[in-house]
């Protein structure tokens, strides 16, 4: 079941070929996963952005990110701003 919880992003970093690693730390009771599930992330907007979780379950409360921004993307553009303006997802 869906549920929303509050992150703080720790690091982003460029690994490559135009894919970032976004590090968060989640708050308290994080939400528990499986491999190759998927994390919505909400913008201030409302907008749904799906990234896929490339951190094991067992790493919890921090949690990796993998992202590679398509140009020209709404979505892209949101999370782009998002990391720079925000420390909290």
């Amino acid at each position: 079941m869906p549920r929303e919880v509050s992150a703080v992003i720790e690091r982003v970093a460029a690994l490559g070929a135009g894919v970032f690693e976004i590090g968060l730390k989640l708050g308290e009771s994080p939400p528990s996963f499986l491999p190759g599930q998927y994390l919505l992330v909400i913008d201030p907007s409302g907008a749904r952005i799906a990234f896929s979780i490339a951190s094991p379950p067992q790493a919890l409360p921090d949690l990796v990110l993998h992202y590679r921004p398509t140009p020209g993307s709404d979505d892209a553009q949101r999370i782009d701003r998002l990391l720079k303006t925000s420390k909290t997802l």
